[in-house]
């Protein structure tokens, strides 16, 4: 696995929370996850494609991140 920036980690951790209070998964579940990502090891099938996705998004000429690094 390709190191993500610090950045990427943690969109993936936020998206990987969901958009209430209580995460959708058990905090050790994340938490494991998040150290995967931190050491470049294989996360769990169920954050693939989330890790896929927020690469493809930050990834070098993705036009989405480039025009809003343009304000």
């Amino acid at each position: 696995m390709a190191k993500m920036s610090s950045v990427s980690v943690a969109i993936t951790w936020c998206l990987a929370w969901g958009d209430e209070r209580k995460p959708k998964y058990d905090l050790p579940v994340l938490q494991k996850m998040h150290q995967a990502l931190k050491i470049r090891e294989q996360v769990a099938e169920e954050f693939q494609e989330l890790v896929d996705a927020v690469n493809s998004y930050l990834a070098p000429g993705n036009s989405n991140v480039n025009s809003m690094t343009k304000c």
